[in-house]
Formats: C-alpha cells, structure tokens, sequence
C-alpha cells in the first residue's frame, strides 16, 4: 500500500519527460505525432507504443536505474524507446552509428547496458551484446503489439539519469554526458519562453537521433 502511496504522490510532483508525451496524447489524441516514410501514429497511437515498449522492457527485467543501449537508424520505435526509457526511470544510451566495433563495446561496457535494442544493419558491430537484446525488425515490431497499452506507473524522480550521450571520441575515447528528466524539462520551458515555440509547428528531424542536436 505503501508503494501506491509513494507512485502517486511521485506522478503528482515530478518532472517526468515521459509525463509530456502523456499529457499531449491526453489533450490532442488525434493530432499527428510522427510522419515516418509510409507511417502515420497520432498522439494516442504514439503513446500507446511508448507504453507497449515500457512493458516488454519490464518483463525483461529492466527498470529505475538500468541503461538501455539503442543503436539503430531513425524510427518511431527509437522515439518510443526515449519515452518508454523515461516512464521507467531507466538511462537510454543512443550509440552513434561511425562508431567502430571497438567504440560500440566501450560504450556497452562503460554505462553498464542492462538491454540492447540494435537495428538488424548495425548487429555485425556488437560484439558484446548485453543478456537481453532485442534486434529492431518486423518480429519485434509484433512483439511490440502484443503487449498491453495500458499506462505504466512508475516511481521516477527529477533527477534520475534519462539519456547518457557520448562525445564523437575524435581525439580520445568517447565521454558519456549524463542528462536528467529536470535537465529535459528546463530545456523544453526555456524553449517556450525564449524562442518562442509553437504546438502547431511541424518539424523535420533531418539528424540521427543518437545526435545531441
């Protein structure tokens, strides 16, 4: 009762990204979320994927204070491992996708990954792959849609890790720069109050996502 007790009171006060996408699909479900090639997910269908990604990360064992590795190509499925990391206190690291066989093993290595989500094109260069690895193909994308969308209550606070981001290691090994959900949060206000920002602007991801850009 306890636990219940500490879940909600944590809803009520934090700084969650995951929180945002919730509060979006609540106040415009039916609005265009992501346009990716052929595909099409309103706000409603995109938070529903990030709850069924949340879930199969649970049923494997991951949770607050696990790393999740993501090396993989642009996709819905990447954005919905952001949010899904978020709603579940765990640390995504998005692994840049020049880095040599070598690079990708210390990055593994050094932010302790828990999981792996790796794109089929990408697998050949993980030679070290965590114990539960999920490849991003058509059989995980139905793996995806048998879990229950239901919303996912998890314990998370302000200052839990949410993205682990890795220099391009040019002149020595890539560093790992840690960022918080309150990081996020401050980033997102100053984005409304400085420059402006509009929820009827459309934007064009043009940048891999493992970019800090």
């Amino acid at each position: 009762m306890r636990q219940h007790a500490d879940v909600a009171y944590n809803l009520i006060h934090r700084f969650n990204v995951g929180d945002a996408l919730r509060r979006s699909a609540a106040r415009s479900p039916q609005k265009t979320a992501i346009r990716f090639f052929d595909r099409t997910l309103n706000y409603a269908e995109f938070n529903a994927l990030v709850n069924q990604t949340a879930r199969l990360l649970l049923a494997h064992g991951i949770g607050r204070g696990d790393s999740v590795a993501i090396f993989a190509a642009n996709s819905p499925e990447y954005a919905a491992a952001f949010f899904a990391c978020a709603r579940i206190g765990a640390a995504l690291v998005p692994v840049n996708l020049l880095f040599t066989p070598e690079e990708v093993d210390y990055v593994l290595e050094k932010t302790r990954v828990k999981a792996l989500l790796v794109d089929p094109m990408f697998a050949a260069k993980v030679s070290r792959p965590p114990a539960v690895q999920f490849l991003l193909d058509d059989a995980f994308r139905r793996k995806l849609a048998a879990q229950d969308a239901a919303p996912v209550e998890q314990l998370v606070e302000d200052g839990d890790p949410l993205l682990i981001i890795f220099t391009s290691g040019t002149t020595a090994r890539p560093k790992g720069v840690v960022l918080t959900h309150l990081n996020f949060f401050s980033y997102l206000l100053a984005s409304y109050a400085d420059y402006g920002v509009d929820r009827d602007w459309r934007y064009l991801l043009a940048l891999p996502m493992f970019h800090i850009a």
